[in-house]
């Protein structure tokens, strides 16, 4: 490889790892937003989208999804003017209102947490109010009654997470999520009309979630997102030297002003960086008995790209740490890969469940990223496990396999796949010795 190639190829490879999460984010937009109206898996930019049921293993739009917080969803464009969001009193019941930017820095949220990272705006709502989300650069005055949020950038994605009791829950969860509304400033204190969408062509390679874009293309769509959402000022030096394979805030991608060695140069990137994203999702994070947690800079990850490539690739729109981690289980205590074709269990000691403020569940995930089809149509376990049932001591047993452990474990079992899965151990508003590390979860273990 010659030095002008091997320069354009490691200039390419950062810019890959760098805009990653941001390109998944706007893959997903492109994908959810392209309709004229609100549909159960589509809605129109600057509106709600309501899930009102509980998610399946059919479901394929985002990866790594729950079953304990059904989402609402709003992707919001700031770049007219601010968006108007009334949010109603949930009481004692969990929620949030995470908001991220174009890059997925999640650079505020809503809800029951009264306190967070550095870097992010946290403001507890139990009782509800009304916000106005701003985009940078604008300038203008705002009703004296709203609470106002910055954004960093124009494109917002708000993923709304409330706690569901069960599936006898849903109706009232339904009825309080229909309080919800988001309008532009234009129409405050006006009966306001949700206009109709637009539809666009989206090319295939784009629509493909969950196999990462390459090539020309990913370049071509990291660059749009930069010219529509400016990097972060701090960062001009890393626009600076992206500039010189093409891709800048000022006009994206122009491979028109590159030769054939350069373009050859960032398609063997593409796949590289790939690769090396890849390579650390099972490492990434911080390893305590076989669990890799998310803890530290997930969520706001501090110039930190190749741990934001990861989180996007394996749980896009990953909250941070102070409201909830995401403990991942790929490994037993065999230190070998999960595969159902074994049986493990996962036991807490009596009094040693992850001490929260919320609650905790523990979901299945297949290779792919999505839940695991099973004869229970069981994707979770947790808290809230109607019958679960804790031993004599006062201990608790998971069982997790892909046949059933008789009908009197039950209750406790979440089914696996034959082939490969990983598990997440979800906690919510986790406690201080969660969060430090102090406590641990136990190993998954292998009992075949």
């Amino acid at each position: 490889m010659k030095p002008q190639e091997l320069n354009a190829y490691t200039i390419a490879v950062q810019a890959y790892i760098y805009g990653f999460a941001a390109v998944e984010m706007e893959r997903t937009r492109r994908i959810l937003t392209n309709t004229t109206v609100t549909t159960p898996k589509q809605v129109p930019m600057n509106q709600i989208l309501h899930n009102t049921r509980l998610v399946t293993a059919a479901d394929r739009e985002v990866v790594t999804p729950n079953n304990d917080t059904p989402y609402s969803i709003m992707f919001l464009d700031l770049s007219k003017e601010p968006m108007l969001l009334h949010i109603p009193a949930y009481g004692d019941r969990y929620f949030t209102f995470p908001f991220m930017d174009a890059y997925t820095e999640q650079f505020c949220a809503i809800g029951q947490r009264k306190h967070g990272p550095p870097g992010q705006q946290v403001i507890a709502a139990p009782n509800g109010g009304d916000f106005a989300i701003v985009g940078p650069g604008w300038t203008g005055g705002l009703p004296t009654d709203v609470v106002r949020i910055d954004s960093p950038t124009n494109i917002v994605w708000i993923i709304h997470r409330p706690l569901v009791d069960g599936p006898a829950d849903l109706p009232t969860l339904i009825a309080l999520k229909e309080q919800i509304t988001l309008k532009p400033l234009s129409a405050y204190g006006q009966d306001y009309t949700l206009p109709r969408g637009q539809v666009s062509q989206i090319d295939p390679d784009v629509a493909k979630l969950g196999s990462p874009l390459m090539g020309l293309k990913y370049y071509e769509l990291l660059g749009d997102i930069m010219r529509k959402n400016s990097m972060p000022a701090e960062e001009a030096g890393l626009g600076a030297l992206f500039s010189k394979i093409g891709l800048s805030v000022q006009n994206g991608f122009e491979p028109d002003i590159l030769d054939a060695e350069t373009l050859e140069a960032l398609e063997k990137a593409s796949h590289d960086a790939k690769e090396i994203i890849f390579a650390n999702l099972n490492t990434a994070g911080t390893v305590v008995n076989n669990w890799n947690y998310t803890v530290g800079n997930f969520g706001l990850f501090q110039k930190d790209y190749l741990l934001r490539a990861v989180s996007a690739q394996k749980g896009l729109g990953v909250l941070v740490p102070h409201e909830a981690i995401y403990p991942t289980g790929n490994i037993d205590d065999h230190n070998e890969l999960l595969n159902g074709s074994h049986k493990y269990t996962l036991t807490f000691p009596a009094g040693q469940l992850p001490p929260n403020d919320g609650f905790w569940s523990l979901s299945m995930y297949g290779s792919d990223f999505f839940f695991v089809d099973n004869p229970l149509d069981r994707y979770a376990i947790g808290d809230r496990m109607p019958g679960l049932q804790f031993d004599a001591d006062g201990s608790l047993t998971l069982y997790i396999q892909s046949e059933s452990p008789g009908k009197d474990k039950e209750s406790n079992w979440l089914p696996t796949p034959k082939g490969g899965f990983y598990v997440i151990f979800r906690v919510y508003l986790p406690r201080e010795d969660v969060l430090n590390l102090e406590y641990k979860l136990p190993p998954i273990k292998r009992v075949d």
